[in-house]
């Protein structure tokens, strides 16, 4: 019998046309690497107020420096958003306001361009949509009494 190659034993993932372990050092860098400069938004919108808002980053700043800024980023956005939010219907606009306004903060303080990623809950979206279903079950029991 001879020996082929060698396959290791793992949770196997392919990269570049080879098995590699996914607890690689190759795949752990590449995993860090995806986070760099990254930072996550998140906003919860209703009855065009905001009523939520976070922003998180893994390795910006060190996580004391991080929370300082963190807070100011909201601050300010929280007091723009109640205006850009009355101005517009239009949802690119309202998306790439808040990408805007993380990214010119964040750079002021840090010479980085982070990479936005955005999640906006709307809430009457959410309402709207309960509402729909509520009226299609009660037309399906309407319908089912009907039947009887």
């Amino acid at each position: 019998i001879d020996l082929m190659w060698k396959v290791p034993t793992d949770i196997l993932g392919w990269d570049r046309r080879r098995a590699v372990s996914l607890n690689s050092q190759l795949v752990r860098n590449r995993r860090r690497i995806a986070f760099n400069c990254s930072v996550f938004i998140s906003a919860v919108i209703k009855d065009h107020k905001l009523l939520d808002f976070k922003v998180s980053s893994i390795d910006i700043l060190p996580e004391e420096d991080w929370a300082i800024l963190e807070q100011e980023i909201c601050t300010k956005v929280r007091k723009l958003a109640k205006h850009r939010l009355k101005a517009t219907e239009k949802r690119e606009v309202i998306e790439e306001f808040f990408r805007t306004q993380v990214r010119k903060k964040i750079t002021a303080v840090t010479d980085i361009r982070p990479v936005p990623f955005l999640h906006i809950t709307y809430l009457d979206d959410l309402e709207n949509q309960q509402e729909e279903n509520t009226e299609d079950i009660a037309d399906e029991d309407a319908s089912t009494e009907a039947q009887k």
